[in-house]
């Protein structure tokens, strides 16, 4: 499960909150902490559409399911799942 995306807010406050200089050691490092996690956040943030076409990966290198096709929403198919699923031989 991932949580939504919450980049912009947090862009939003690190732009808001941000200080010319910062007075002591400790006010930097909280910044910078602040800093990293919202670059951490970023990179690990994947969209569902990304995160579909892993799942269908990771089934067929299984090689569980090899007579099943796929039903998935408009939401989460793409190019890239589509041709993924059809170079698998499936729907």
């Amino acid at each position: 499960m991932q949580l939504p995306d919450f980049s912009k807010e947090e862009k939003k406050y690190l732009q808001m909150t941000a200080q010319p200089s910062y007075q002591s050691q400790a006010e930097l490092m909280q910044r910078l902490t602040e800093l990293l996690h919202y670059q951490q956040n970023r990179l690990a943030y994947r969209k569902r559409t990304e995160i579909a076409v892993d799942i269908v990966r990771q089934v067929e290198a299984e090689g569980a399911f090899p007579q099943a096709d796929y039903a998935f929403d408009n939401g989460v198919l793409t190019l890239e799942l589509t041709q993924l699923i059809e170079s698998s031989g499936k729907h």
